[in-house]
């Protein structure tokens, strides 16, 4: 993880987890897993899935430093489907993290909006984070105008393509989404 990503994503973790943890605490109580001790501290149980688990570990070890009153119990499940198994089988069972990676969007098991439709997800639209969110991300962690998710990263991506394959088609070799369209409906 590069430096200016990781410290990108510490802050947006931070951010989170001190009002997710000031909600879970209040919540939870002493019982379960996750809440708040006699001493004070409070444990808040993390999943995130086995590609993410370096840098999450480094961002974890980094907020319990700056907050020794709060302890991430993380769990890291392969990434894939069987990550998207193993949060709505906690979900489910009644033993649902107090926070997870999760999608937004809905294309994946574990994607915000269905969960979020569902009753499964506490609104977080009043932390200040929320405002932060850009507007082209909005419709991917919000129900209804309720904040369901935290952005963490944004990340760009494109189409490969070899121009030779299409020109030997009698195709144009795509420069605009328009063409890659028109392409899709002449082959």
């Amino acid at each position: 993880m590069s430096s200016s990503t990781g410290r990108r994503t510490a802050r947006w973790f931070a951010a989170g987890m001190i009002g997710i943890c000031a909600l879970t605490v209040t919540a939870c109580g002493s019982s379960g897993s996750s809440g708040s001790s006699e001493d004070g501290t409070a444990t808040v149980r993390f999943l995130g899935h086995t590609g993410l688990q370096a840098s999450m570990d480094e961002v974890i070890k980094e907020f319990e430093a700056a907050h020794p009153n709060i302890n991430i119990e993380a769990e890291y499940a392969p990434a894939g489907p069987t990550y998207g198994q193993t949060l709505v089988t906690q979900i489910q069972g009644g033993n649902a993290p107090d926070i997870f990676f999760g999608n937004g969007g809905t294309g994946a098991t574990e994607s915000l909006i269905p969960l979020a439709k569902s009753g499964k997800l506490l609104d977080l639209s009043d932390q200040a984070w929320v405002a932060n969110i850009p507007d082209e991300a909005k419709s991917l962690y919000q129900v209804d105008g309720k904040t369901y998710g935290l952005l963490m990263d944004e990340a760009p991506h494109g189409i490969l393509f070899k121009p030779s394959t299409f020109t030997s088609l009698g195709l144009e070799p795509p420069v605009s989404i328009g063409i890659i369209g028109r392409n899709a409906r002449s082959a």
